[in-house]
């Protein structure tokens, strides 16, 4: 029995020291492997595939290279607002407008002096574009902005002519579909328009 009773208290001293050994190396390894992951390499916007990172113009605005343009069709990467559309517009080549009375001569142009006057923009942080197409020879179309894309070269901005749909009924007039909007943009920064949608013979392009 006392025999035993040794030999049991051997094998509990020995798995106290088991466990004593166990429970040091483990407490040493842990800082070794929080070590490896501050050694770890710090992945950078450099490392990254060019597609993956944001382009940034001076004012935080993202920019494409030309190659990444066309897959931002469709994109609006600015604030805007629509000051007026409609259906019979006077003529009047698209324009960019960057001054109040540039903006009073086009709302004279389509209005005369009759209202609604033209509204008052802030161009110290806004531009106006204005589009006009046709004639067309009825009633269903108009125009819609499309993308407003920042390049290396400004802000391009892409509108699309819209058609009625197959028997819809609409006017049996000719139109000529007009928008004008106000964008957020800064005054040092270049403004394109262009206008899609649209072929002589009163034909959608259906892109």
């Amino acid at each position: 029995m006392l025999l035993c009773n040794g030999m049991k208290g051997r094998i509990f001293l020995d798995i106290c020291i088991f466990l004593s050994i166990f429970t040091l190396c483990t407490c040493k390894a842990a800082p070794e492997k929080s070590a490896a992951a501050d050694n770890a390499p710090i992945v950078s916007a450099a490392t990254l595939a060019p597609q993956t990172v944001a382009r940034q113009a001076a004012n935080g605005v993202a920019v494409y290279s030309a190659q990444e343009h066309q897959e931002q069709a469709g994109r609006i990467e600015v604030a805007y607002e629509i000051l007026e559309k409609g259906s019979y517009g006077r003529e009047f080549a698209p324009a960019v407008i960057e001054n109040q009375a540039d903006l009073d001569r086009l709302y004279a142009l389509l209005h005369g002096h009759s209202s609604p006057p033209a509204p008052k923009i802030d161009f110290k942080r806004k531009k106006v574009i204005a589009v006009r197409a046709g004639p067309f020879n009825t009633g269903g179309y108009g125009i819609k902005l499309y993308s407003a894309i920042y390049t290396q070269d400004g802000l391009e901005t892409v509108f699309l002519i819209t058609a009625p749909e197959p028997g819809q009924i609409v006017t049996q007039a000719f139109t000529t579909p007009y928008l004008i909007i106000g964008i957020e943009v800064p005054p040092s920064t270049p403004v394109s328009v262009t206008l899609q949608g649209y072929k002589p013979g009163f034909d959608f392009i259906q892109d």
